[in-house]
């Protein structure tokens, strides 16, 4: 899902130009892990990046959904606004409260903004909420990569931030991508992985089966 939001980011960009991009991947750092950090710190880049007043920013659910909803409005055919969301069923409120899977996204986007979002299949019914709202020809599904690919994504990866790691953690990480190779989950073993030390014994790396765990 990750190389999928990236490909249809990098093509929107080709065919806009001069868009605001944001991206963020869901559930991987304070502000992405709740749907009101979310769209908090989603209305301070696009008021960042509009010249707006960032001190305005509600803090209650309700009052946050209707003023993200607004500010997107703000988006221009000369300064046009992508959003990439990876992985929002990975938002711990959706988790215990599909509802608010949908509460919070326009049922009609401005006409210079784009979103583009990935969702686990069976996650907390994130999904068939989504599909209620959103044209069937608007999805696509993320077919898993395979071992060989998905460990050449991760060691592109490791390059790419310069990072590198031993023999045995390899014989590892390709146990663990032998099990489940989709994309997301690929992104969450290099999360992982790039944590890791040279000097840390090999029994003590452990990588989850599953997205789930």
């Amino acid at each position: 899902m990750v190389m999928l939001l990236d490909q249809c980011f990098s093509q929107l960009e080709q065919q806009v130009t001069n868009a605001i991009g944001i991206v963020r991947f869901l559930g991987t750092s304070p502000d992405s892990s709740t749907v009101i950090s979310l769209l908090r710190s989603l209305c301070q880049q696009i008021s960042f990046n509009y010249d707006l007043p960032t001190g305005d920013i509600p803090l209650d659910l309700i009052s946050l959904t209707r003023h993200f909803r607004d500010i997107l409005d703000e988006a221009t055919p000369e300064k046009p606004l992508i959003i990439c969301l990876d992985a929002i069923d990975q938002l711990s409120d959706i988790q215990t409260n599909a509802s608010l899977s949908t509460l919070w996204l326009p049922r009609k986007l401005p006409p210079h903004v784009k979103f583009i979002f990935s969702v686990m299949p069976g996650s907390h019914d994130t999904l068939p909420r989504l599909q209620k709202r959103i044209p069937v020809e608007n999805f696509a599904e993320v077919q898993p990569l395979g071992d060989a690919f998905g460990m050449s994504i991760l060691k592109s990866w490791l390059a790419y931030k310069q990072r590198t790691i031993t023999p045995e953690q390899y014989t590892i990480v390709e146990e663990a991508i032998k099990g489940c190779s989709i994309p997301l989950y690929i992104k969450l073993v290099f999360n992982e992985i790039i944590t890791w030390n040279s000097f840390s014994p090999v029994n003590t790396l452990v990588l989850s089966k599953t997205i789930e765990e």
